[in-house]
């Protein structure tokens, strides 16, 4: 497991997850909000977005932004799950799919 550096918390972990996402990958806000654990093939460098069916399929995602996924996902991410978290890749405080 990874640790995070001393200055991050798992809200930054998160925030820079998006950010490098949205960046690597041309993801719309809404497509970030409703992305599933499952849409993500961070091992072949990619992510399966469905949120339109003009915009369905697979979308490149670069090395900084799977990084930052694998940080937050490793370390940020299991601090906001609760039993009944969805699978989104993106939770709140609440452990409920981000609103950001």
């Amino acid at each position: 497991m990874l640790k995070p550096e001393p200055n991050e918390t798992k809200h930054t972990l998160c925030d820079q997850a998006i950010l490098e996402l949205a960046y690597a990958s041309g993801l719309r806000l809404a497509e970030l909000r409703n992305l599933r654990l499952e849409q993500l093939h961070l091992e072949a460098g990619s992510s399966t977005s469905s949120a339109r069916a003009t915009r369905s399929g697979s979308v490149p995602v670069g090395r900084q932004a799977v990084a930052a996924l694998n940080r937050y996902l490793e370390a940020g991410r299991p601090k906001f799950v609760t039993p009944r978290s969805p699978a989104n890749v993106f939770l709140t405080k609440a452990a409920r799919r981000s609103h950001r």
